[in-house]
């Protein structure tokens, strides 16, 4: 199940925030995992033809804790 919600503040930029949960069965051995995160990700039109970009997932499971980032910025030719 997933739930998401974003929006378009500004004409440059685009932000969304996301949460859910699923449930992984390993077959092999016989184990179930489930697991639920949130993200937020944006997305930035900057002047010169820049564009900036970013995401944060966190994901919890009994088992562990998985944290990532990404951002990038690159340059339109």
């Amino acid at each position: 199940m997933t739930l998401a919600i974003g929006g378009t503040p500004t004409q440059a930029l685009h932000v969304q925030l996301s949460s859910g949960s699923r449930t992984t069965t390993d077959r092999i051995a016989g184990g179930e995992e489930s697991v639920r995160w949130k993200s937020a990700d944006f997305d930035l039109t900057l002047p010169g033809r820049w564009f900036l970009s970013g995401s944060f997932e966190r994901d919890r499971s009994g088992l562990d804790d998985v944290e990532q980032a990404y951002g990038s910025l690159s340059w339109r030719f």
